[in-house]
Parts: C-alpha cells; structure tokens; sequence
C-alpha cells in the first residue's frame, strides 16, 4: 500500500536514540519491509505537527493537543564519576559538596534548569565547568575522569569504573512519553511504532 511505502523519521534524545530505538527496528522492519526509517538522535524538540519527524520519544509529557500520547515509563538517574575524578577530588559529602567539584552537562537553560531541579538546588550552586550538547562528548568527558556527571543508572552500571556520588540524595527518575501527530494515527507502519 502506499501508506507504507514512505520513510519513518523517529526522534528522540541522544541517550534513547542510541539505546532503546535501534532494539525495536528489527521487528518493525519485519512487519513493514517497505518503510524506511530515519533515526534523529537530537536534544532539540522536533515540531511533530510541522511535520519534522513522525514519532518523538520525549522526556516531559507532551501538551499539544493535536499529539497522541503514551507513558513508555521511567528510567533511575543518578550522579557519577570515573573512578580517576574520585581518587583526584574525593567523594562529595552532600549537596552542597558540588559547588567544590566539576560537572559535566549540556550547554542550555532547559537542561540546566532541569538539573537544578532533580537535585533540588538552587542555579547559583552549579558550576558546569565541562560543557557539550552532545551526550556522547559528555560520557566521553566522564571517561576521562573531568568531573561528575547525571546519568541514567543502566548506562553507568555498564561500566565499573564508574562510582555512585551521593546516593542517599533522592533524584526523581526521569518519565519517558512516546508522541505522534493524531493525523497519522491511519498510517498503519507509524501506528505500530507507537503502539510498539
């Protein structure tokens, strides 16, 4: 059909892009041979309803009301650091201890605002003295030992050089929302990505 002869472009964060889309494609691909589809692994919000991609996998509930939307869930996130920053700087006490360390984030107001309000601080507090918008760049910066870093707890617990700084402070988990335009809620390919 020819609603199924087109390309799919997906979007999500870079984190969910590497780590959760490509495990769906292959079913998908085997229930719709004909499409193809376009990963967009971005930080920046894609307009669904301009038709920028197809299906966003997003980190806030969307609000429009011409989106669809569905909860995926969850995912834990946790402040950590390579073992190398840990034997340099020691292990922060408390919250107030990160004004004393580096930290590794985005280069934006969202993210930072965002960081500022899992941890439950003030921006005046933060220091963000190693900076990139891309997250690999960041995991990279991480690697090296430059500083500490918020990340989801199934990326770090790959690797075991990687220590958890301050567990006992309560950061809530960030909430995972898969959305589409309600127009292509009768293209049969889209449909079973969003249901997926």
């Amino acid at each position: 059909p020819a609603a199924e002869s087109k390309t799919i472009t997906l979007t999500a964060p870079a984190g969910l892009a590497w780590g959760f889309l490509p495990t769906i494609l292959p079913a998908l691909h085997a229930r719709h041979p004909s499409v193809s589809f376009m990963v967009c692994a971005s930080n920046q919000v894609k307009n669904l309803a301009r038709g920028e991609a197809d299906i966003a996998m997003r980190m806030f509930r969307p609000e429009q009301e011409s989106l669809i939307v569905r909860r995926l869930g969850s995912i834990k996130i946790g402040l950590f650091a390579h073992q190398r920053y840990i034997n340099r700087k020691g292990v922060p006490k408390n919250l107030s201890d990160l004004k004393c360390h580096e930290l590794i984030g985005f280069n934006n107001k969202f993210s930072r605002a965002k960081l500022c309000e899992l941890l439950a601080c003030d921006d005046a507090e933060l220091v963000v003295r190693f900076q990139s918008d891309d997250l690999f760049v960041q995991i990279q910066m991480l690697m090296q030992g430059l500083g500490i870093m918020l990340q989801p707890e199934i990326f770090a617990a790959a690797d075991g050089n990687l220590v958890r700084c301050l567990p006992h402070v309560p950061i809530a988990p960030m909430e995972i929302w898969l959305t589409m335009h309600e127009d292509l809620r009768t293209c049969p390919a889209t449909f079973d990505i969003y249901q997926q």
